[in-house]
């Protein structure tokens, strides 16, 4: 049975209608452009050692179709909600799997994908709940402490260790270009390494100003950061920079 379907991408009537901007999207020398998703799998597929490959049990005949001839298929199982059942990966794993295979159902994150929490400055005053989507990062750190069992999410250290394990991760990082800041004593500006100067100001204003450059919506943003919307302090962390105003001027060509 077929759960889903594929769309054919008309490049000629595509790069007449959009007056040839469809081109910027197909100048990546990075990417490889396909017709259907099943034929990007094959190309990956020919990339990865033959074997045996895990698959969610709700899928498409087709795309089993991809993996049939090369590949010795088992499936793992779902829940209700067609998140992954862990267990079920976890008792097929061995040296003979090659792959596993994972997909979102629907347009839809599975379960576990959004931390949602109370921000501690509103706790006591107008609570305000903070849902944050995390990317397969975040959920890495996460799955590494999954049995730490204390009262908060990760295991706690003191703000100043905290700062200083994130100057020495920027020190080893090879983040040493040298910033401008102002001496917090004599106030007068003087010159350091980026790594010298980094704490979670500089990782949460990094996060916030990255963001912003991507989708240029203040109010969604604020919503992942925490900030209400038109906060006078999430203006202080968003940046304006060159390429920035570079993208406004070209809007008027």
């Amino acid at each position: 049975m077929e759960l889903g379907s594929n769309f054919e991408l008309n490049l000629k009537k595509k790069i007449k209608e959009q007056n040839n901007n469809i081109n910027k999207y197909l100048n990546n020398e990075f990417s490889i452009y396909m017709d259907s998703g099943r034929s990007a799998l094959r190309v990956v597929t020919s990339r990865i050692k033959h074997g045996k490959i895990l698959l969610p049990a709700y899928i498409c005949k087709s795309v089993v179709d991809c993996f049939q001839e090369q590949y010795e298929i088992c499936f793992y199982q779902l829940n209700q909600s067609l998140g992954i059942e862990k267990e079920s990966i976890e008792k097929q794993i061995d040296e003979s799997v090659s792959a596993v295979y994972i997909m979102h159902y629907f347009g839809k994150m599975q379960d576990a994908n959004i931390l949602e929490y109370i921000q501690e400055k509103t706790r006591n005053h107008n609570p305000r709940t903070v849902k944050v989507p995390l990317n397969d990062i975040a959920k890495t750190i996460l799955e590494r402490y999954k049995k730490y069992d204390g009262e908060t999410l990760l295991p706690f250290i003191s703000e100043q260790k905290y700062n200083q394990a994130i100057k020495e991760a920027f020190r080893l990082a090879g983040l040493n270009r040298i910033v401008t800041v102002l001496n917090p004593l004599t106030r007068e500006p003087e010159q350091k390494y980026l790594y010298e100067v980094a704490t979670t100001h500089t990782a949460r204003r990094t996060f916030i100003g990255n963001m912003y450059k991507k989708v240029k919506d203040p109010d969604l943003v604020s919503s992942v950061s925490g900030h209400k919307e038109g906060s006078k302090a999430f203006r202080r962390y968003r940046e304006i920079d060159d390429e920035m105003k570079q993208e406004l001027v070209n809007l008027l060509n």
